[in-house]
């Protein structure tokens, strides 16, 4: 048994997975006390709770949850290295569909015995609040879409909970213009939507950030400049081809900082939850948060190199 992972926290969103987060993750773990690990279990109650919980926690985590469950536990974790596992239970499952994690118990303990520990980027958000993100933060558009699909949320989400929202947004959201700045300098100054990915995957199933890689220490940046539900339709054609830049009114960046100015509030989601509302300014943290997988993929360069600080660990 690789000595790193004897003693294992598990994190369970309960509600995750149309409800089936609870059942999962307590099967999960009896399955994993059967094969000779030591495991704690906590459940969240309530928004808050994972991070909370990963706060306090010094021995490896096993996220059972979707994206916003883990953005929780990354924010507890903040840089420390703490290595951390996913299990996932979750909607969109962004993260999973990436880097292609296990999704029954048997294959997951695999992943605990013969994996590597890879070290990831995150994106820092300083306005208008102070959290990280993993996967992807959204402003514009699909911020709006998540303000509207928290606000009618009452328990448990499917991806199908999405299309009023969906609709709703494309039928009244006004979309303001606003100025966009990468590394200082200003690129964008009519811009309606931005989609910042430190992965491809956006959406379960599309890919707007189609460029990032997860370790290269840039953040990638897609710049709608549509005002009308016409552009936005056709660049959800672009997201289905995972090509969002076959249209001229769309453009793409890299960068380590991103400020966005407006002179109207424009809605923010960061990992799939509604986080406020512009100004936003964020950059590139490199190399903070570590996370179990299978086997080494071609992501950026530093993946090759193996970090000796944490058990088998690569960055």
């Amino acid at each position: 048994m690789n000595k790193v992972f004897q003693h294992l926290k598990i994190i369970v969103n309960p509600i995750s997975g149309s409800g089936r987060g609870l059942r999962e993750g307590m099967a999960l773990g009896q399955f994993l006390q059967q094969q000779g690990m030591r495991i704690d279990t906590y459940i969240t109650e309530q928004a808050g709770d994972a991070e909370h919980e990963a706060r306090r926690t010094s021995i490896p985590i096993i996220v059972v949850g979707g994206d916003g469950t883990i953005n929780e536990v990354i924010n507890g974790l903040e840089g420390r290295r703490v290595p951390l596992m996913v299990f996932p239970i979750g909607t969109a499952n962004l993260l999973s569909r990436e880097f292609n994690l296990p999704r029954k118990r048997a294959d997951f303990y695999s992943l605990i015995q013969s994996g590597e520990i890879y070290s990831l980027d995150v994106g820092q958000v300083y306005k208008p609040t102070n959290r990280r993100f993993l996967s992807v933060a959204g402003i514009g558009f699909d911020g709006e879409v998540t303000r509207l699909m928290q606000q009618a949320r009452m328990n448990s989400i499917h991806l199908y909970s999405y299309i009023f929202p969906l609709w709703q947004t494309l039928r009244h959201y006004s979309l303001p213009s606003f100025s966009l700045a990468i590394d200082d300098q200003t690129v964008a100054v009519k811009a309606t939507s931005v989609v910042i990915g430190n992965i491809k995957n956006y959406g379960g199933y599309f890919s707007i950030t189609h460029r990032a890689e997860a370790d290269d220490g840039w953040l990638d940046i897609c710049v709608f400049a549509g005002k009308s539900r016409k552009d936005y339709l056709r660049y959800l054609v672009g997201a289905i081809l995972r090509r969002p830049t076959i249209f001229s009114d769309v453009t793409y960046y890299r960068g380590k900082k991103v400020e966005i100015q407006s002179s109207h509030p424009v809605p923010i989601e960061l990992d799939g939850d509604f986080k406020g509302y512009t100004p936003f300014v964020c950059e590139v943290v490199p190399k903070s948060v570590f996370l179990l997988l299978s086997s080494p993929r071609p992501l950026g360069k530093s993946f090759v190199r193996k970090h000796r600080k944490l058990g088998r660990m690569k960055r």
